[in-house]
């Protein structure tokens, strides 16, 4: 997995989901909005949360964003 510094372009331009369980961060998705396509970096959720359906949340809140942009 990358350090979080190498996400910061992602955070900047608003395309880095974060899911929490309990104030814990337990799964993330990184994208680079490219022309007129969001580019899925990296999706990773941790092992005993998978699943449970946070990948496909964080999948549909990134495609819902990408459609507003």
């Amino acid at each position: 997995m990358a350090s979080a510094d190498n996400w910061a372009p992602q955070l900047a331009s608003g395309s880095l989901w974060v899911a929490e369980v309990d104030g814990q961060p337990v799964a993330f998705l990184a994208a680079t909005p490219t022309c007129e396509r969001l580019h899925i970096d990296e999706l990773d959720v941790a092992r005993p949360h998978q699943g449970q359906g946070i990948g496909s949340r964080l999948l549909a809140a990134a495609a819902q964003w990408a459609r507003r942009e």
